[in-house]
Formats: C-alpha cells, structure tokens, sequence
C-alpha cells in the first residue's frame, strides 16, 4: 500500500466507492480525481468493495501514493460476515450494513477532511454517505447511471434525502441522471453539478477509417444484458436482411453474461457475431471496426459512446440517459427510440442505408466530443472536493 506524502497546507481527503465489481468505467472519474489530488500533495484514501489487487488501476492508484482498502476483507467486516453465519437471521448483519462498519472504522481511524462517495447507479452508495455523515465528514456525492425501471423502494426514501440532502455538492454524468433522480428522490440536488465521465482515448482527432471489405460493427460495453442489451443486438442480427450482408461484429466486455450470450448467438446460429473480451486498449478496436452499436436499456452517459466518437466512429445507439445529449439522430450516429428489437433494427437499418456517409458521420462525431471536451472532468470534481474541503 503506497503511503501519501502530504504537502504544507495540503488535506487528507477520502473515496468511497461502491462499485460491486473489481473496476468498471463509472470508476475513472474517481480515479482520475485521485490522481489530480496526488499531484497537488493531498493524501488519498481510497475505501472501494471488490479490490482485485492485481488490477492495473489499483496498482497505479498505489503506485501514485495513495492507500487502497477493500471495504470487503477488511476485519470489522470479516468479524461480522463470520457472525451473520452462525446468529438467527433476525440477527443477521447485512453486507452494506458489514461495508459501513468497515468505512466507519477506516474513516474515524483516518479523519479526513473531505469525501467523495462515488456511486455506479444514483442509489447504491447511499450506505456509505450516510456513513460520512455519521461521522460528520462533509462529502460529495456523484451519480452515474440513473434509469426509469429502477426507483428507490419508500423503504430507502428517508435515507436518500438524508444523504442527498447532506451532500455538499451533487455530481451527476448527464443532465437526464440528475433529472431524473431528482424525481426518484422527490428533491432538488443541493449544488447540482454535471460532469461527464473522462475520455480514455486520445484527444487528437478521428483514427484513419478502416479498411477492407464489408461493415464491421463493435459492441463496447460489459457483458450485462440487463443493462446493456446486447441480447436485442444479437435478434436484430438473426433477422434474414442481416444474414445477407457483409456484416460481421464483436461484443467486446467481460461481465456475468458471457455464457448466455455466447450461447444466444449459437442458438440463433449467427456464426458472423464473436464474443471477444476485453480488450487493453480501446483504440485497437476502432481501428478496425466502423461503428458502435449499443441497444442499452439503462445508462448514465457511456464511455463508449464517447470514446466511438472520440476515434471518428458511428454510433447507433439507444435513446437512454445522457446519450441523446451527445449524439443527434441522422447527424452524429443513429439513435432509436427505444431499446426495443424492431426500433433498434430500424435505427441499424437507417445507419446501412447511409454507410457511404459513415466517415463523414464520423468526423463530426469526433467534432461533436472535442466541442463537449473541456476541462478533465477528474480535476474539477477534485478542486470541487478540495474547495469543499476548505468550507469546513
């Protein structure tokens, strides 16, 4: 665990995280604002479920001084994981209730000045913000995905205005995530702000369009169909008018789905679709593929939209959270209406239809992300933490 060297003046400021996997793309703003405040000689705690040490991301955040610990294994919540298995279930200690203490513990031994509580959706860290204020650690509280189909049970409604409300600045990635927690919560956000989620590719315009023949098309997103929708990609694809064109694409992710989207492309026998995994870096996607196709059902505003986009690439995509914000219909991509097989299939074919368009579709694409592109999102939600900070 590396060891922060604190400046002069400088504060000790904490992350908690409540990612349920090793790492995931509503991860790099966090990180990104872990590294900034390194920079500026802050201390860093970074308190996250599922470390997987060995993941690069955690080795540079400790590699860069910061200290990493696994709400998951630490002791309090192993002393209590090892409890709930032998008292009556009315005794029980619930696994957020066992990441508390663990936060709790790390937080009071540790004292920061400061907080940020990073959420994968807009309610599933509530917990962990509730735990700062216990403690009266002052936080910000940053939301990534927000979706219609899934709205807080009245049983979390007094906790989440109790945190929503404490937060001194709320942080969402899209305006659609913060309207519509807004209306899940049934408040305004105190000192809302938006900041989209930070670029993982280069800055420095679209890649060379690929060559070769036929249209090659890539789903960039983790392999959760619940989410993510590819199983509506792999039936829009087993329609006849796709089995007669050259078209072939990859689903490039991990996740808890893999076996039963592998074989949902065997069962509807489309051998032109591969599941591909992970790839290190995401430019060597695009540079041989043309074009995004994500049919998500829920969404805050996906790196992978920004990142096609970003190489010059078409997205045809779903009209969910933030991404209509970006991309404009016939202009920038293609967007449906709905994550639905017969919409996103005529939002594909609209896209074919228009293929000798696609790198002139994508080179405003890439306009559109450089015109969007500001400041890195990471620094600002850190100067944004360091200036709360300072209003203790």
């Amino acid at each position: 665990m590396g060891t922060a060297r604190v400046r002069s003046g400088a504060v000790r400021l904490a992350i908690l995280s409540s990612g349920p996997e090793p790492w995931g793309g509503s991860e790099e703003l966090w990180r990104q604002a872990a590294l900034d405040l390194r920079r500026r000689g802050h201390a860093v705690d970074v308190l996250k479920t599922s470390v997987d040490d060995a993941h690069p991301r955690i080795r540079e955040l400790r590699a860069r001084g910061c200290s990493v610990r696994d709400l998951e294994r630490a002791r309090l919540h192993r002393l209590s994981a090892a409890a709930t298995a032998v008292l009556p279930p009315g005794f029980a200690v619930e696994r957020k209730q066992r990441q508390m203490l663990a936060a709790g513990a790390a937080l009071a031994a540790r004292r920061p000045a400061f907080a940020i509580v990073s959420q994968g959706q807009n309610f599933d860290g509530g917990h962990l913000a509730l735990t700062c204020d216990w403690l009266r650690i002052p936080f910000v509280l940053v939301a990534q995905k927000a979706s219609e189909t899934h709205w807080p049970d009245d049983v979390w409604r007094p906790l989440l205005t109790r945190v929503f409300g404490a937060a001194r600045r709320c942080v969402f990635v899209s305006e659609h995530n913060r309207r519509l927690t807004e209306q899940q919560v049934g408040m305004s956000m105190r000192g809302a702000v938006v900041l989209p989620n930070p670029l993982l590719v280069a800055r420095d315009g679209p890649l060379p369009w690929p060559g070769g023949d036929g249209v090659r098309l890539a789903c960039v997103a983790r392999l959760f169909a619940a989410e993510k929708g590819q199983d509506v990609l792999l039936n829009v694809l087993a329609q006849e008018r796709w089995r007669a064109r050259p078209v072939t694409a990859g689903l490039f992710g991990e996740g808890v789905n893999r076996e039963a989207l592998v074989a949902l492309a065997r069962r509807l026998d489309l051998p032109a679709v591969r599941v591909e995994g992970q790839v290190p870096r995401i430019e060597d996607v695009w540079r041989g593929h043309h074009a995004l196709v994500l049919p998500s059902r829920a969404e805050g505003l996906p790196l992978s939209v920004l990142e096609a986009m970003a190489c010059g690439r078409v997205p045809v995509v779903a009209a969910v959270g933030g991404v209509p914000e970006v991309v404009e219909d016939g202009a920038t991509g293609f967007v449906a209406p709905a994550p639905t097989v017969e919409l996103f299939g005529d939002a594909l074919e609209r896209a074919w239809q228009a293929r000798a368009e696609w790198p002139r579709i994508g080179a405003r694409a890439a306009r559109r992300v450089a015109e969007l592109a500001g400041e890195e999102p990471g620094p600002r939600l850190a100067a944004i933490a360091v200036e709360e900070a300072g209003h203790r």
